[in-house]
């Protein structure tokens, strides 16, 4: 064989194991020619790898994928999940948005309602005065051209019970035994002109049924001089610190502060500090002068000592009066009873507006006969509490004429209670008249104001001491 041949067959040799025992691309290459070529080569060192079943073989990029795909799932369902919460929020603030827009409207319209409210009323306020200024001109101009009237009368049923030891001893005023039945006590018509609140012209006729005469109770010219008003009163128009006056058309109680100088009681003003008064009127002297008309008095008769001593003590003359918040006065100079002249004062004073305290005197006497003389005191109280009035009054009177010179002296108390427009009283009274002996006299009696302002009914009962006679009086008085 030659050389070629051999080399050829060597290298196909060298090939084919080459391609049954591949090497190892860090083993070196076996030295052909070599003493190292007859060793046989090293078998390559091939790391160990688990066996993984084709369910369980995944490749490491899908598990990664998958971890990143749940996170992702769980941020989604978090941010849903806040979406969910932020749209609940924004209906929430959605919501009471509306309510607050809708209050915000509703509390517009009720200003603008309260606005157009108030100006309605403010208009309607505003024309109201000015009604009301017109409707005082339009009285101001009636007042000046017309006269205010007004009247009352009384009428009295008379039941009397006479013993036997009276027995033609009570006698009228004619000198006849009095009998039961209808009597008509007095009819009244008062007549006023006022200028300004500052002249009074008054008139006032009388028809007295006890004495069957009719008469000019009183008339006179009154005029202020010095009017209590605050500051911005005019003409009587504004406010004024006067008390207010008791009426029969104010049925329920209000204190005393006016007996003593009550302008419907008997002409006096309530509102001034000095006024004066001239012609002919009623002295405002003791507890009951204020009440000597039938529709102020609350019982039928008066009181047995000032029905038996002084009445209604009624004089020409002329008179100063006033009041302020604590204390009223009068000052009088008349004629009196004995042909002469008579001067006479009241002082009241009130220290609580339930709490009047009184006390008056009157001397009369005769200029050319000293022997003559007529002296009145009386001492007088009034107090108001709750639904209560208690009325207390001393009186002291001398009688001086010519040889006889007689002292009487009394007094009477009486406790009223009203519940409109029903009123319960009891008085007590007694009387030691000169040369007469002692007496008294016990009254209970009721009133109703049948119709406030118009009518009232009255019934007492007198129960009368010693040999005089009882009797029970019924009377109703209209007034207007």
């Amino acid at each position: 064989m030659t050389t070629r041949p051999r080399f050829l067959l060597l290298a196909l040799i060298t090939l084919t194991v080459a391609c049954v025992f591949p090497v190892s691309a860090r083993s070196e290459p076996a030295g052909i020619f070599s003493d190292d070529a007859a060793k046989p080569a090293p078998t390559p060192t091939v790391a160990a790898q688990p066996k993984i079943s084709p369910q369980e073989e995944e490749p490491a990029g899908d598990a990664a994928t998958e971890e990143t795909v749940s996170e992702t799932d769980r941020i989604r369902e978090e941010m849903a999940t806040l979406r969910e919460s932020i749209e609940t929020l924004r209906k929430e603030l959605e919501e009471t948005r509306d309510a607050y827009e809708e209050k915000l409207t509703d509390s517009g319209k009720k200003r603008i309602e309260e606005k157009k409210a108030r100006k309605n009323l403010e208009n309607k306020l505003e024309k109201l005065e000015t009604r009301l200024d017109e409707m005082k001109n339009r009285a101001e101009e009636n007042r000046e051209r017309f006269v205010d009237i007004h009247g009352h009368f009384a009428l009295d049923l008379a039941l009397y019970q006479h013993s036997e030891s009276s027995h033609g001893e009570e006698e009228d005023g004619h000198g006849t035994e009095r009998q039961s039945g209808f009597l008509l006590r007095e009819v009244l018509l008062s007549f006023d002109k006022e200028f300004e609140d500052k002249l009074r012209i008054h008139l006032t006729p009388e028809y007295n049924g006890i004495h069957d005469a009719f008469e000019i109770r009183s008339a006179f010219l009154d005029y202020d001089i010095l009017p209590r008003r605050h500051e911005g009163a005019l003409h009587g128009h504004g406010k004024t610190d006067a008390p207010t006056d008791v009426h029969p058309k104010a049925t329920t109680w209000t204190p005393p502060r006016t007996f003593g100088r009550n302008k419907h009681h008997h002409g006096l003003r309530n509102d001034s500090y000095l006024a004066v008064q001239a012609g002919k009127f009623d002295l405002p002297y003791g507890v009951y002068a204020a009440t000597s008309h039938a529709p102020q008095r609350f019982s039928v008769s008066e009181p047995l000592d000032i029905e038996s001593l002084y009445g209604t003590l009624n004089d020409m003359g002329a008179m100063l009066y006033g009041s302020s918040k604590w204390v009223n006065y009068n000052l009088s100079l008349v004629n009196g009873r004995l042909e002469g002249l008579g001067i006479g004062a009241r002082v009241g004073i009130t220290p609580l507006d339930e709490l009047e305290i009184g006390m008056s005197y009157l001397f009369e006497f005769r200029d050319t006969d000293d022997r003559r003389r007529f002296q009145l005191l009386t001492f007088e109280a009034m107090y108001a509490v709750w639904r209560l009035e208690l009325l207390a009054q001393y009186t002291w009177e001398q009688q001086k004429t010519g040889l006889d010179n007689l002292y009487h002296y009394g007094g009477h108390g009486e406790v009223r209670i009203l519940f409109s427009p029903l009123y319960g009283f009891l008085r007590a009274g007694g009387l030691h008249s000169g040369g007469a002996g002692d007496s008294w006299r016990l009254t209970p009696g009721l009133g109703w104001w049948a119709w406030p302002g118009h009518v009232t009914v009255k019934a007492e009962y007198q129960y009368n001491s010693h040999s005089e006679d009882s009797q029970g009086l019924i009377q109703a008085v209209g007034y207007f």
